[in-house]
């Protein structure tokens, strides 16, 4: 739909400006859409990174969600559980800290549901830590993404279940094989061979 919108906008464009070339502002008009997309990535992850920051954000939070290793501020880096490219989300629970390393090795992989499930108290506490900072934004963000209301069960309780959504969400990512699998910490390194046995 709004691919479509813009190349009606490039056609309109050039039917009152023969000049003006439709395909050349077509191309202007998606570069400037794709520049402001990022633009909100950049803010979306900086507000993250700020909020784990701050000097009342538990300590014991600033840890790589996938290792559990502490993160030193300087190797902190947001990761897009389910990556940017394939699902265009900056909501609160897509964006979790994990070390820099790790982010880039992950890339525009999905994590397979056994990595989340072995990352899940990590992922719970920094969307507690979410909860009590930033309440109605998650609540709402939840609710768009994950289709899980904080107000119909318990915080707790629906943390769980918005984790369980999170698990069906990269699962039919994966199976529909619209994203490569991301296996985890423990497999950078190997073969493609040795990988497969994981």
């Amino acid at each position: 739909m709004e691919d479509s919108l813009v190349a009606r906008w490039a056609r309109f464009s050039h039917a009152l400006d023969p000049a003006v070339s439709a395909h050349a502002l077509y191309a202007l008009l998606d570069s400037t859409r794709l520049s402001a997309e990022e633009a909100e990535r950049a803010r979306c992850t900086a507000a993250v990174r700020a909020l784990l920051s701050r000097p009342d954000s538990a300590p014991a939070l600033r840890r790589c969600v996938w290792t559990g290793a502490p993160l030193p501020l300087a190797e902190l880096d947001v990761d897009h559980v389910l990556p940017f490219s394939l699902r265009r989300q900056n909501e609160l629970w897509n964006l979790l800290p994990a070390a820099a390393r790790l982010n880039r090795a992950k890339g525009d992989a999905v994590p397979t549901p056994e990595v989340l499930r072995g990352a899940r108290e990590r992922i719970l506490a920094v969307w507690a830590l979410y909860a009590k900072v930033q309440g109605a934004r998650l609540a709402r963000e939840l609710w768009l993404g994950l289709q899980v209301s904080l107000e119909e069960a318990t915080p707790d309780a629906a943390l769980a279940l918005a984790f369980e959504r999170l698990c069906l969400l990269a699962s039919a990512l994966l199976s529909s094989q619209q994203a490569r699998p991301w296996r985890g910490a423990g497999v950078e390194g190997r073969s493609a061979r040795e990988r497969e046995k994981i």
